[in-house]
């Protein structure tokens, strides 16, 4: 599997709702999947932060998503969405417990 730590700004939390609706049934017919996805900050304004796990079978699939048409569609609806976003690929997963 091909895991990513997704950290988002977010412009506007309910236009970025709707875009995430769109990208995930996108991510899905890739065999990808957000596994978690935790808000982790709200400004007054409506802006903040969210962290996502994503997951591919593999890194391929990924590329597929990222290079699909249908996000030419969802760009401006992204723009309005979110200001920046950081990718991390998960080199190992660890377990301390």
């Amino acid at each position: 599997m091909f895991k990513l730590l997704v950290m988002i700004d977010v412009k506007n939390f309910l236009k970025f709702e709707a875009f995430e609706k769109e990208a995930a049934d996108i991510i899905a017919e890739y065999q990808g999947r957000i596994l978690a996805a935790y808000e982790i900050a709200r400004d007054p304004s409506g802006s903040g932060k969210e962290v996502h796990l994503v997951e591919f079978p593999d890194r391929q699939a990924y590329e597929n998503y990222r290079k699909d048409q249908r996000f030419d569609f969802l760009n401006s609806l992204r723009d309005d969405a979110i200001s920046a976003v950081q990718l991390f690929d998960i080199i190992a997963e660890k377990n301390y417990g």
